[in-house]
């Protein structure tokens, strides 16, 4: 018995008709917010609804292409629908989160809603900057596929959504006969601020990552239409890149300061390693893009990238490690000393900048951003205390100590930077090891001293291998 022409339709079109189903299942997760918003008695079962109904439109984006592959109904319009619909889902949902964190902590916290906002434009801006990069590497004919990180970004954002979602819209009672209260008794808890808090950094920085991915492939695409063969311009192009990281590192190491003294230490210490990410992918972009000058006849050109490092790491690795230090202690007498460690750390900076001489795969003291997060991770740890005098004579002796290592010139430190750009694996291990830390409020500090001290007394098994001529 032959099937129907509608039911052929149907079917060969079934992978499209869930991309397009999309579309209803995110417009009707937006009414349910909207009603939360304009009427909060309206009850938590309503952002239940919502939260189903956005988890539904999120999945559609996985089941259309096994779908698809499955049935072996792939068609040529496809492809192009679901990038279409994964746009508008991205219009709709986006701005409602952040209209939701601002509803729910736009007075009490206004760092999270600028957060949220941040993150927001964030996602759509790469969005649509990675489309721009697509479509100027078909036009040169080079393979404009997904790649694995844009897979990860996706992944991550689905539960970061769902989990912003909750947050603004599900709190309150619900109905015993279907078991919601024990079932989102998380939703009620004080604690899930700074959880959904790390988990929008981390989506912010895995765009940020993705976003620089997707210009190491196609950005020569780009820069072939846009500079047509002048190099000068090419390099100042590129430049802005690394550039843009280091102000990133920037950033977040001045909002860690802004955040100490509101007694965030969690969150202070997130940004501090958040902005020793940052300061890594700033040289490795510069690297990889060829903007790193070489050392000729004992002379050592000083770029303006260079300078822009050195003020990041000034700002994130010296001076804010030093203010998070004393908005815990609060005690007059113990400011010289931290800013003898600021003092310390940009004298370790002049001379790293300054140094003729480097030995290749290695650090001349202990470098800024392993002083950085030893330091805070001490007094992230010892926050949890009260205040005492033993716990400011160890926060003390631990940052004049710190100091000094990082001057200490004649012990070599392995550029672990340089490893982890070497092997994906340590690389992965790290990057699980520090996300699964830092959920954990108690103990992230700990962790923190433990991977530090490790790479603190790390020069007395690793030592750097004399070079030896070949025969």
């Amino acid at each position: 018995m032959s099937s129907s022409p509608l039911s052929r339709f149907l079917f060969k079109n079934l992978a499209n008709l869930i991309t397009l189903g999309r579309i209803p299942l995110c417009f009707a997760s937006l009414i349910c917010a909207i009603m939360v918003i304009e009427d909060r008695d309206t009850g938590a079962m309503v952002g239940f609804m919502g939260v189903i109904l956005l988890i539904l439109s999120a999945l559609t984006d996985y089941f259309d292409g096994y779908v698809a592959r499955k049935f072996n109904v792939i068609s040529r319009i496809g492809p192009l629908a679901d990038q279409v619909m994964d746009k508008i889902v991205y219009c709709i949902t986006l701005p409602t989160l952040a209209v939701g964190i601002m509803y729910v902590d736009g007075e009490k916290n206004i760092h999270h809603v600028i957060l949220a906002l941040g993150l927001c434009v964030t996602l759509l801006v790469r969005d649509h900057y990675v489309n721009f990069l697509r479509t100027i590497a078909d036009r040169h004919q080079v393979d404009s596929g997904v790649k694995q990180i844009g897979k990860i970004r996706t992944l991550w954002a689905l539960p970061t959504a769902c989990v912003m979602y909750a947050y603004c819209f599900c709190k309150g009672e619900y109905s015993d006969v279907y078991f919601l209260n024990s079932l989102f008794v998380w939703v009620q808890e004080d604690s899930l601020g700074l959880y959904l808090i790390i988990l929008e950094i981390s989506l912010f920085v895995i765009n940020v990552v993705s976003a620089i991915s997707y210009t190491k492939t196609y950005g020569p695409c780009l820069l072939d239409e846009v500079c047509e063969g002048d190099d000068e311009m090419r390099r100042k192009i590129l430049s802005i890149f690394p550039n843009s990281l280091t102000l990133m590192n920037a950033a977040m190491g001045t909002t860690a300061m802004f955040l100490a003294w509101n007694g965030r230490y969690h969150l202070t210490f997130l940004l501090l390693v958040g902005a020793s990410v940052f300061d890594k992918l700033d040289g490795a972009a510069a690297r990889k893009l060829g903007l790193t000058e070489d050392i000729v006849d004992g002379e050592k050109n000083i770029t303006f990238g260079m300078l822009m490092d050195d003020i990041a790491d000034l700002i994130s690795f010296c001076i804010a490690p030093a203010v998070v230090a004393y908005s815990l202690l609060r005690d007059e007498s113990y400011a010289p000393w931290l800013f003898l460690y600021a003092a310390l750390g940009l004298a370790r900076l002049i001379y790293f900048t300054l140094d003729k001489h480097p030995t290749p795969g290695y650090f001349k003291g202990l470098p800024s951003p392993a002083a950085a997060l030893l330091v805070g991770g001490i007094v992230h740890f010892c926050s949890r205390f009260e205040p005492s005098q033993p716990i400011h004579l160890f926060i003390f002796c631990s940052f004049l100590a710190t100091g000094f290592i990082m001057n200490a010139y004649f012990v070599k430190y392995i550029h672990f930077g340089k490893v982890m750009s070497q092997s994906k694996s340590i690389t992965r291990i790290i990057s699980i090891i520090v996300v699964l830390a830092s959920f954990s409020v108690e103990y992230f500090g700990l962790i923190a001293i433990l991977l530090m001290g490790a790479y603190l007394f790390s020069p007395l098994f690793l030592k750097p291998q004399p070079k030896t001529n070949a025969a």
